[in-house]
């Protein structure tokens, strides 16, 4: 039970590395800090910058889409 647990959370990040990968190809050239990076999407985020790599989140019609800044 344990392995079968341990290769479905690998897979999951593994998918989830490569979707944030592909969505960081769409992110066009901004300033350090002011954007936020979701797993499927991106925002712009409001002045002054925010710390890199600090939790962000990208509002949605959906909800709030958790992220990192970038």
């Amino acid at each position: 039970m344990r392995t079968w647990r341990f290769v479905a959370r690998g897979a999951v990040l593994a998918a989830g590395l490569s979707i944030s990968q592909a969505s960081l190809a769409a992110v066009p050239a901004h300033t350090p800090g002011t954007v936020c990076l979701a797993p499927t999407l991106w925002c712009y985020l409001p002045p002054p910058p925010a710390q890199v790599g600090a939790p962000c989140y990208c509002a949605t019609t959906y909800g709030n889409v958790p992220g990192r800044v970038g």
